[in-house]
């Protein structure tokens, strides 16, 4: 693992940190080369940017405060320690729903629309995000017998684990480009992306969490924090799913 990429004297560059920095950045980068099919002005795409990444990292690590709050009881500045990790995907889904929702309507956009150009931006970051987590050393999986096996010198054991943080880099890039192709070939309604993207994901991070092996806070019905969020995700995707069919239905009925 490398959790320094550079240190020289008083500069450090942590690769966790580094690599959060350019989930952002391509994220942003991407949504902003898509903004225009959208006819969405670039300078909104850096507003919801700046929305984005304080409600991503203040989400996130909420979450992971509130899942390993035993962690900090005993030295609560840890609670600022964001350069030795410490931050839950989930939850800075959630803010950033929330927070761009709240832009997306007070500025009056298109909900869907603004939300399928956003949701290909996700599975970018989050692909540098993992990288991060993986050179970090945390996220690891449980120990393995098979080829795909690492050892992650951080720890006390040594042993070979599932490198899950490599695992679910790849998912993101195939789940973006399966969203590009949908939008390509198969999207008949707006939101289908952003429906798609929650149901792909939360199947995802239900079945990979069977491989973690990371301290991830108390199980609730046998189930990890994140497999309850994957399963409300399902609910959440599926009410949305719902919606848009129903106002799509209604749409072609004005029309005819």
């Amino acid at each position: 693992m490398h959790p320094v990429i550079i240190n020289l004297g008083p500069l450090t560059i942590h690769s966790y940190g580094l690599f959060i920095s350019l989930g952002f950045t391509f994220g942003i980068l991407l949504a902003i080369f898509r903004a225009p099919r959208f006819k969405i002005e670039t300078a909104a795409v850096l507003d919801m940017a700046i929305y984005s990444i304080i409600s991503a990292i203040v989400g996130s690590r909420i979450f992971y405060i509130i899942v390993n709050h035993h962690e900090y009881v005993n030295d609560p500045l840890k609670v600022f320690y964001l350069h030795k990790g410490g931050l839950v995907f989930y939850g800075g889904l959630i803010g950033v729903v929330a927070a761009l929702s709240y832009y997306i309507t007070k500025n009056k956009f298109d909900y869907f629309k603004t939300a399928d150009m956003l949701i290909t931006s996700l599975p970018l970051g989050h692909f540098f995000g993992r990288i991060g987590c993986f050179l970090n050393g945390c996220c690891y999986g449980a120990v393995t017998t098979s080829s795909f096996g690492i050892n992650f010198p951080n720890l006390k054991e040594a042993a070979l684990r599932h490198p899950t943080q490599l695992y679910e880099a790849a998912f993101c890039l195939v789940s973006l480009f399966v969203l590009l192709a949908v939008e390509k070939l198969f999207k008949k309604a707006d939101g289908i992306l952003f429906v798609l993207y929650i149901y792909m994901y939360s199947t995802w991070r239900f079945a990979i969490e069977f491989l973690r092996d990371d301290d991830r806070g108390a199980f609730i019905f046998g189930l990890s924090p994140s497999q309850n969020v994957s399963a409300g995700g399902w609910i959440f995707a599926t009410l949305v799913l719902i919606y848009i069919i129903k106002k799509n239905n209604k749409s072609k009925k004005v029309s005819n």
